[in-house]
């Protein structure tokens, strides 16, 4: 009671006016009706001057179990009905009762979907009062090869994120965000000799590989992928490959292909360059390898220059690059035999192949014979020409003997060892019985003059080119002019050549060229024969046909002689 009057007397104090300190103020209460709350506010009532404003409310309100407090209101039918708000500058007239106002709290429910979660979360749902923070959140699922991240109100994660302080105002469903885990692809250079770079890479969880490192290397082989298994037994693996956890893949490789190209390495081959394919690092034996073919050569063996100044391969090798390889040729030797008596030791000699035979350095003799020529068989049918006749197998020449010295045919190889073209039926008269061919050509083409000059009197007919031939070297020659060429021929001891008359070129085209002997090519051969000082006759040994053309022309050179 004493506490009381103590305080009662403070309200009067301060409400006092300061103009008139001894004015005493009225004072209204306020109480404050829970209006069905559960609690009361504190304080219950407050005592506010007459005809002022409340000022202040009690600072705790009231509670209300499933309700939210609005705040005061003033009711004319004891909380029925509220008609307007009590606040802190409502005005007080009168002792006044006010009322709590009251709003039904309704319930929220939060539906947690996992979004492609394995399971379901725990709950699945909360029920939020309305306009309240959710306070609680379940246990996420779990999800295979991701990790949980947060809620939010979108499925795609654009929305807002839902946690333990997010306010709810309706019903509504949030969805789990998920990250996706990292896993590592290492590679393996399997026996390699280098490693993958890099030697691994981190990819999310459910997607391709997209790339691959740079390949390792290994001498002798060639990469060719990736497989989940050392030996290739495996998955292969491509950069469209999910990866869905940790892996190791190996390096696989194919053993490296070596092409040894064999060519056949000569002028008018029609043979294509053999290829063998042989894997990298194995033997190979170039001793067995199939040699090519050639008329008139044997292979010996295989090497890396072309002219064969480098390094030979035979035996066996190991192979451990591409080769490319050229045939080397030895010619083939072929053996003749000169059979000149019918001996049991006949004379021998090995030639080329495909070349020409050299005649023996000397006749061979025979007691009251005269030799008339080697013989291809021993019934003298087929007469060997040196000149032309080449070996391509063993040959035996047979002599054939004539037991009448002084006569000849023919076709025959005469005394100097040419060939008989023409015989003399006025010999005795004549002085010479025959006329004898060079057995070849002389080797080198020549004019018949370089220079403009006559010579005069030169004739055509046979029988006058060894005079044709003296008039013509009386004049200033060239060293290599035709007739000074045969004037200097010399063979098996004979020096008394000389240049063909245009008659003789004639009838030695008829006797020798058009049955096959002597060697003679299809060009044009000169004549002693002079038309005037700048032309001289010439004989086509291609047409048989006689012309003449400009002494400087270079043509071939035959010898002949007379006996």
């Amino acid at each position: 009671m004493k506490n009381t009057l103590i305080c009662f007397i403070l309200i009067i104090i301060l409400n006092c006016s300061f103009n008139n300190p001894f004015e005493v103020h009225q004072f209204c209460t306020v109480t404050f009706e829970k209006n069905g709350g559960d609690t009361d506010s504190v304080p219950l009532f407050l005592n506010i001057v007459k005809g002022g404003i409340a000022a202040t409310l009690p600072s705790i309100p009231p509670l209300k179990n499933g309700f939210r407090f609005l705040g005061w209101y003033r009711s004319e039918d004891n909380g029925g009905t509220l008609t307007s708000i009590f606040n802190e500058n409502s005005i007080v007239n009168q002792d006044s009762i006010v009322y709590a106002g009251w709003e039904i709290i309704l319930p929220n429910t939060v539906i947690f979907d996992e979004n492609g979660g394995d399971g379901k979360p725990v709950p699945s749902s909360i029920v939020v009062p309305d306009k309240t923070q959710a306070g609680t959140l379940p246990v996420p699922p779990d999800r295979n090869g991701y990790t949980f991240l947060e809620w939010n109100t979108s499925r795609n994660g654009s929305g807002t994120n839902f946690t333990t302080n997010t306010v709810v105002y309706a019903s509504m469903t949030v969805y789990a965000q998920w990250t996706p885990n990292k896993y590592r692809i290492n590679f393996d250079k399997n026996t390699g000799e280098t490693d993958a770079i890099p030697a691994h890479i981190d990819i999310d969880f459910d997607t391709i590989i997209g790339s691959f490192p740079e390949s390792p290397e290994k001498t002798g082989y060639i990469f060719d992928g990736w497989n989940t298994q050392s030996d290739g037994s495996g998955l292969s693996v491509s950069i469209n490959t999910i990866i869905k956890e940790n892996i190791t893949v190996y390096a696989q490789w194919r053993v490296k292909k070596c092409i040894i190209t064999f060519n056949p390495n000569y002028q008018g081959s029609t043979d294509l360059p053999v290829s063998k394919t042989v894997d990298f690092g194995t033997s190979f034996n170039f001793d067995q390898q199939e040699k090519p073919l050639r008329d008139g050569f044997y292979c010996v063996g295989w090497n890396e220059k072309v002219d064969g100044s480098g390094k030979n391969y035979t035996g066996t090798i190991i192979i451990e690059s591409d080769i490319q390889l050229f045939a080397l040729w030895d010619v083939i030797k072929v053996q003749v035999i000169f059979d000149a008596l019918n001996s049991e030791t006949p004379q021998k000699v090995e030639i080329n192949y495909g070349s020409l035979i050299p005649l023996p350095p000397s006749f061979p003799l025979k007691d009251g014979y005269d030799f008339s020529g080697w013989f291809n068989d021993a019934l003298y049918t087929d007469m060997w020409d040196f000149s032309q006749d080449v070996v391509t197998k063993e040959v035996k020449l047979y002599a054939k003997w004539r037991n009448d010295t002084s006569i000849y045919g023919i076709g025959d190889i005469g005394p100097a060892l040419g060939y008989i073209f023409y015989i003399n039926e006025n010999y005795k008269t004549d002085g010479w019985r025959y006329l004898e061919a060079s057995s070849s050509d002389y080797g080198i083409d020549s004019v018949w003059s370089s220079s403009d000059h006559l010579v005069g009197n030169t004739e055509s007919s046979i029988g006058k080119g060894k005079s044709n031939t003296a008039m013509v070297l009386e004049k200033p020659v060239d060293e290599d002019s035709a007739a000074l060429l045969c004037d200097d021929y010399i063979n098996n001891g004979f020096d008394d050549w000389f240049l063909p008359s245009l008659d003789e070129l004639s009838a030695m085209y008829t006797a020798l060229k058009l049955t096959g002997i002597g060697g003679f090519e299809n060009r044009q051969y000169w004549s002693s024969t002079e038309n005037s000082d700048s032309y001289s006759y010439f004989f086509d040994f291609s047409i048989g046909n006689k012309s003449f053309l400009d002494k400087k022309n270079v043509y071939k050179v035959r010898a002949a002689r007379s006996f």
